[in-house]
């Protein structure tokens, strides 16, 4: 795989990195395809037992690619407009299940954004990690979406409330690490990026 890089520890953890970093790992199709078999791979893993989820470079994950680079969903083909942004919606929405029913419990390790598609991904995973600076939000509104996009609508309540996750979807405002952390979605916060991938790499050894 190309964007979606698999390491398999000795000590039976898998550390998965998005690696699309000069595009702060926004989700192309390709990329979503690649997600779909890591998982389905880690899933099936007898020698992997917890897996931690992070970025390359600046971010964790900006959420879908907005760029319109010709990258279609798979069984697109054929399709008009409406079929070819209906079918993929199904492949986003098929990769957050990939991560959440992965019988491997998954930290989620968060620098950077964490939005849209990005924000999905951090909340399909079991335990979040994440620096002061890191950003979440559910920016779908800000370009004429509802966050019932890939599960942001059915898990954001859960984790932090039905108030503040309104809040975040209806408004599509940012909040820090910090404020993430203060709203109960994080298990662990780090001051310094450094701190990051050890920390929710003890949490996954815990």
């Amino acid at each position: 795989m190309d964007l979606v890089d698999i390491d398999r520890r000795d000590d039976r953890i898998a550390v998965v990195t998005l690696q699309r970093p000069e595009r702060r790992n926004a989700l192309s199709m390709t990329m979503v395809s690649e997600i779909k078999a890591a998982f389905a791979s880690l899933h099936r893993d007898r020698a992997v037992d917890t897996v931690v989820l992070t970025g390359a470079g600046k971010g964790f994950c900006a959420g879908a690619d907005l760029s319109f680079e010709p990258d279609p969903a798979p069984d697109s083909e054929g399709r008009g407009p409406v079929g070819l942004v209906y079918r993929s919606q199904e492949h986003l929405a098929e990769m957050i299940l990939a991560v959440h029913e992965c019988d491997k419990p998954i930290v989620a390790a968060v620098h950077g954004a964490a939005v849209g598609g990005g924000l999905a991904l951090a909340l399909a995973c079991d335990l979040r990690v994440a620096t002061t600076t890191a950003r979440f939000g559910a920016a779908f509104i800000t370009v004429g979406l509802s966050s019932c996009d890939v599960g942001v609508s059915y898990f954001l309540p859960r984790l932090i409330g039905p108030t503040r996750a309104a809040e975040m979807m209806l408004t599509g405002r940012h909040v820090s690490g910090t404020e993430a952390d203060a709203f109960g979605l994080l298990n662990r916060l780090v001051d310094d990026e450094a701190a990051l991938l050890p920390t929710a790499l003890e949490l996954a050894t815990q």
